[in-house]
């Protein structure tokens, strides 16, 4: 009579493996069982950082779609939007260092996380979707230490250097 005995291996991950003991010529064979063992073990563990990746490549790549669109419309606005009483120099050093606040700033979902940068976004269009001048580069570092720890870090580090650049210029 053919006998199977299964062996669950179970860890702190969930479920490892399956250990199938099959009889081979009326005989159970433990190194076939070990092979088995073995086989689902690296097949479960990939499978699983497999799916870990997946998961966090999707989480990544919806973070960076985010940031990609804000990092889009400020670029749109250095380049089209400079209005006519702005010097274009200072126009170009108040966007460049607004860009650059954004890339620091929201660099990864550990400082900035989703649900802000998806707010900061929005907000973001709106204040876009105005009148633009260099009160609205003041805004968004202003929003920027806003969406969280980090963010208030860099305004207070870097916002007196990016106001020299562009009003000591004036």
């Amino acid at each position: 009579m053919c006998t199977k005995l299964i062996l669950t291996i179970v860890g702190s991950a969930g479920l490892f493996s399956l250990l199938t003991l099959v009889p081979t010529g009326g005989s159970l064979t433990l190194a076939s069982g070990i092979k088995r063992l073995l086989l689902r073990t690296v097949l479960t563990t990939a499978f699983i950082v497999f799916a870990l990746v997946a998961v966090r490549t999707w989480s990544f790549h919806r973070y960076f779609n985010e940031h990609d669109s804000i990092r889009d419309q400020l670029v749109q606005m250095r380049q089209n939007r400079r209005p006519e009483n702005i010097d274009a120099v200072v126009w170009e050093v108040a966007t460049t260092w607004t860009i650059t606040a954004h890339g620091n700033v929201c660099f990864s979902p550990q400082e900035v996380t989703l649900s802000e940068l998806k707010r900061l976004r929005a907000d973001v269009e709106k204040r876009l979707a105005g009148h633009v001048d260099l009160t609205t580069t003041d805004w968004i570092w202003q929003r920027l230490g806003e969406t969280g720890p980090h963010g208030q870090k860099y305004r207070q580090r870097f916002e007196p250097e990016y106001r020299e650049d562009v009003y000591g210029s004036q």
